[in-house]
């Protein structure tokens, strides 16, 4: 394969990629979103090699750069969707401490089992 097709066949590739890395990160699916990732990263180097060996046209280049540029702005997304999604798990996690340190007061509200057979004992002659 000559190496401008050896490009683009490799950058689409990366695209594909992308694409189902943004459908993992959507429907919840880190451990497949990573696994990606590390294929990406791989796929990436061997991108950048072809194209430092590449003799392309000023044609190819261009759309070379513009398939960049949208990978770049899809890429955004996902990591502008990853930080909402840790600010939202993040916000869920300090709701859930706050829950539990109130739970912990209402628990200390009510005493050992001690303290409520007193109670009982001293309620039984007034009520």
């Amino acid at each position: 394969m000559r190496t401008p097709g050896r490009i683009f066949v490799l950058l689409s590739a990366y695209e594909d990629l992308t694409d189902r890395e943004t459908s993992a990160l959507r429907r919840g699916d880190i451990q497949f979103a990573i696994a990606l990732e590390t294929r990406k990263l791989r796929l990436a180097e061997h991108l950048g090699n072809a194209r430092r060996q590449a003799n392309l046209s000023r044609a190819e280049i261009a759309a070379f750069e513009a398939r960049i540029e949208r990978l770049q702005e899809r890429e955004k997304a996902n990591l502008a969707f990853l930080r909402g999604e840790m600010d939202r798990v993040g916000a869920e996690l300090s709701e859930l401490n706050r829950a539990t340190r109130r739970s912990r007061q209402v628990r200390r509200g009510y005493g050992t089992q001690q303290g409520l057979a007193g109670l009982r004992e001293g309620l039984l002659g007034r009520a």
